[in-house]
C-alpha cells in the first residue's frame, strides 16, 4: 500500500508544479522511489518474516479458536439450558402472578367484608356507647337511690336510738319497780309467815273447839231436861207461898222467854250462832249451874238464885254470840288477805313477763342497730364504689370518643392508603387487645355489689323470718309454710352460688388473657401475632364461648326462680306477721330481690359479649394483618 500510494501522492503533487521542474521533480521522484523500494524491500523482509510469525500465531489462534469454539458451544448449550429454566420460570412466575392477581381480588372482596364488618362494629360500638350511657345514667339514678335510702336510714336510726333510749328508761323504771316488788314480796312472805302460824294455831284451837263442842251438845240435852224441872219447881213454889208467887212467877215468864229468844236467833243466822256458841271457848264457865245437883238443891231458903242464874245465862249467851261474831269477822279478814296475796301473785307474774318481753325488745332493737349501722357502712362503700366507677366510665367513654372519631375521620379509597388504614387501625387492636378491656372486673358493671347486697337481704330475711316464727311454734299451718320458705332460700342461695362460680371463672380467663397480651409487643402487633398466640385466642373464645352457654341455663333457672319470689315471700310474711301497722314492705323488698336478680344476670352477660367481641375483632385484625402481608 505504501508503495503504490508514494508515487501517486508525489505524481499529484509535481502536476502542480510547473513543467519546468518536471524533470528535476521527475529525478527526485524517482530517487524517492529508489529509496523507497529499498526501504520496501528490506520491509518486505522484515514482513515475510512477519508474516511467518503472523501464520504461526495465525494457526496458533485458529487453534484457541476451535478451542474457544468449543468452549462457546458447551457455554451456548448451558445457556440454552439455563434460558430453557428461566422460561419455565417465567411460565411459573406468570402463573404465580395470576394467582397472586387472582388472591388481590379476593383480598379486596374481603376488604370490603371487613371493611362492612368494621363498620357494623363501629355501629355496635356506638350502641354500646348509647348503652354505657343509659347505665351510666342508671347508675347515678341507682347512686342518688341509694343516697336517699341512706338519708332514711339515718332517720330511722335515730329514731330507733329515740326509742332504744326510751326503752331503757323503761326498763330501768322496771327494773326500780321489781325492786319494789321483791320488797313487797319479801313483806308479803313475812306475813304469810305469820299468818300461817295464826293459822295452825286457829287450827289447833278448833280442834279444841270440836271436843269441847260434844261437851256442850251433852251439857245443852241436860238444860233441856232440867228447864221443865225448873218450870216445875217454880210452880211448886208458887204454891209453896202466895208472898213468893210474883218472882218465881216473873222468873217462869222471864226463862221461858228469853231462852226461846235466843233460841230464836239460831234459825235466823241459819245455823251460824249455834255452832259458833257450841265452838266459842266461852262455854260453861260454871258447869255446876245446869247440873241436877243445882236444881235438886235449890229450895225456897234462896229466892233470888234463879234471877242470878237467869242472868248469868244471858250473858252466857252474849258472850258466845260476841266470840262468833269474833270469829267470823277472822275469816272473813283471812279470805280478803287471800285474795290479796293472788292479785299481788297475779301482779307480780304480770312485771315479770312486761319485764321478759321489754329485754326480748331490746334485744331485737340492738340487732336491728347493729343491722343498720352495718348497712349504712355498706351504703357508704357502695356510693364511693360507684363515684370511682362513673369516674372510669367516663374517662373509658371519652376514649372510645375519640377513637370513633379517629375511625369515622379515615378514609380508604386505594390500595396504598388501605396500608395506612390497616396501620392505624393496630393501635386500635391494641386497645382492644388492652388489659383495661379484658379486665372487665365485676366491680366495674356492679355485679359483686349487688351479690354481696343480695346476701345480706336474704340473710336478714332469714334472721327476721327466724326470731318472728319462734312465737309460732305451735301452729302447723306457718311450721309448713316457713319449711317451704327455707326449701325456697336453699334455691336462692344455689343461684348465687352459680353467679359466684361464673365471676370467678370470668376472672381467670380475664387474667390469662391480661397475660398473653402482657406477652406481647408493638412490634408484634404491627406485624400479626403468631400461630400459637392465634391458637390461645381461639381456645379462650371456646372457653368464653362455654361460659356463655352457662350463663343462658343460669338465665333460665333465674325465670323459674323468679315466678315464685313474690308469692313465697309475701305468703310467708303473712302467716308470720300479721300485724296490720308492720313497718316492712315485703312485696316492695321481694321487688328488689328480683330486680337485683336481673341486673347480676344481665351485667355477667353483658361482660361475656364484651369479651366474645374483643377476642373475635383480635382475630380479625390479625387476619387482616396476615394477609395484607
Amino acid at each position: 500500500m505504501k508503495e503504490s500510494l508514494c508515487p501517486i501522492f508525489f505524481g499529484r503533487f509535481l502536476l502542480n508544479w510547473d513543467m519546468s521542474e518536471m524533470k528535476s521533480n521527475m529525478l527526485l521522484g524517482f530517487l524517492v522511489w529508489k529509496i523507497q523500494k529499498e526501504e520496501a524491500n528490506r520491509k518486505v523482509s522484515a514482513l515475510v518474516l512477519e508474516l511467518g510469525n503472523a501464520q504461526r500465531e495465525i494457526g496458533e489462534l485458529k487453534k484457541l479458536r476451535s478451542e474457544d469454539a468449543k468452549a462457546n458451544e458447551r457455554v451456548v448449550g448451558i445457556y440454552a439450558a439455563q434460558e430453557q429454566v428461566w422460561l419455565t420460570e417465567r411460565k411459573k412466575l406468570r402463573q404465580h402472578i395470576g394467582a397472586l392477581m387472582q388472591e388481590l381480588r379476593i383480598l379486596a372482596t374481603k376488604k370490603d367484608k371487613s371493611i362492612s364488618e368494621l363498620l357494623q362494629s363501629l355501629k355496635e360500638k356506638e350502641s354500646d356507647l348509647q348503652s354505657k350511657d343509659k347505665t351510666i345514667e342508671e347508675e347515678t339514678q341507682k347512686s342518688n337511690n341509694l343516697e336517699e335510702e341512706l338519708k332514711r336510714a339515718k332517720s330511722v336510726a335515730e329514731e330507733l336510738r329515740a326509742e332504744l333510749a326510751l326503752a331503757l328508761q323503761q326498763k330501768e323504771q322496771s327494773l326500780s319497780m321489781v325492786q319494789k316488788l321483791s320488797m313487797d314480796i319479801v313483806k308479803v312472805k313475812k306475813d304469810m309467815e305469820q299468818k300461817d302460824q295464826i293459822l295452825s294455831a286457829m287450827l289447833r284451837k278448833s280442834k279444841l273447839d270440836a271436843s269441847e263442842k260434844q261437851m256442850l251438845l251433852k251439857e245443852l240435852k241436860l238444860c233441856k231436861s232440867k228447864r221443865k224441872q225448873a218450870e216445875l219447881e217454880t210452880e211448886r213454889w208458887k204454891l209453896l207461898s202466895d208472898p213468893r208467887h210474883e218472882k218465881p212467877s216473873s222468873l217462869r215468864n222471864f226463862l221461858p222467854k228469853h231462852v226461846n229468844s235466843k233460841l230464836d236467833v239460831i234459825p235466823s243466822g241459819k245455823g251460824l250462832l249455834l255452832d259458833e256458841i257450841l265452838q266459842s271457848n266461852v262455854c260453861v264457865k260454871d258447869p255446876y249451874l245446869f247440873s241436877p245437883t243445882a236444881i235438886d238443891n235449890y229450895s225456897g231458903e234462896d229466892h233470888e238464885k234463879p234471877l242470878a242464874e237467869a242472868e248469868q245465862l244471858e250473858n252466857w249467851v252474849r258472850s258466845a254470840a260476841a266470840a262468833a261474831f269474833d270469829q267470823r269477822h277472822h275469816h272473813l279478814e283471812i279470805d280478803a288477805f287471800a285474795e290479796q296475796l293472788r292479785a299481788k301473785d297475779e301482779k307480780l307474774e304480770a312485771f315479770r313477763w312486761r319485764l321478759l318481753s321489754m329485754e326480748m325488745e331490746s334485744k331485737r332493737l340492738r340487732s336491728h342497730f347493729a343491722a343498720m349501722d352495718q348497712e349504712a357502712s355498706h351504703l357508704r362503700q357502695e356510693k364511693m364504689r360507684l363515684e370511682s366507677l362513673l369516674s372510669n366510665r367516663e374517662a373509658e367513654l371519652d376514649s372510645l370518643k375519640q377513637l370513633l372519631n379517629n375511625n369515622s375521620s379515615r378514609d380508604a379509597p386505594d390500595f396504598p392508603q388501605e396500608k395506612g388504614i390497616i396501620g392505624d387501625t393496630v393501635p386500635s387492636n391494641a386497645d382492644i387487645n388492652n388489659p383495661a378491656t379484658w379486665k372487665m372486673n365485676l366491680h366495674a358493671l356492679g355485679v359483686s355489689c349487688k351479690i354481696k347486697m343480695l346476701k345480706q337481704k336474704l340473710l336478714m330475711l332469714e334472721r327476721l323470718t327466724g326470731k318472728q316464727a319462734q312465737f309460732e311454734k305451735d301452729n302447723d299451718s306457718v311450721r309448713l309454710n316457713i319449711q317451704g320458705f327455707y326449701l325456697f332460700m336453699s334455691v336462692l342461695n344455689k343461684q348465687l352460688s352459680r353467679y359466684e362460680s361464673l365471676q370467678e371463672k370470668i376472672d381467670d380467663l380475664c387474667r390469662c388473657l391480661h397475660e398473653s397480651e402482657a406477652d406481647t409487643t408493638t412490634e408484634r402487633l404491627g406485624s400479626g401475632r403468631r400461630k400459637e398466640e392465634t391458637k390461645k385466642l381461639e381456645h379462650f373464645l371456646d372457653e368464653t364461648f362455654q361460659l356463655q352457654r352457662y350463663m343462658v341455663a343460669t338465665g333460665q333457672k333465674l325465670v323459674e326462680i323468679q315466678r315464685k319470689i313474690g308469692s313465697v315471700f309475701v305468703g310467708v310474711f303473712r302467716e308470720v306477721d300479721d300485724r296490720p301497722d308492720s313497718l316492712f314492705d315485703m312485696k316492695r323488698f321481694a321487688d328488689n330481690v328480683r330486680a337485683l336478680f336481673k341486673e347480676v344476670q344481665r351485667g355477667l352477660e353483658v361482660r361475656i359479649v364484651r369479651i366474645i367481641g374483643g377476642l373475635e375483632g383480635a382475630l380479625a385484625c390479625d387476619g387482616i394483618t396476615l394477609l395484607r402481608t
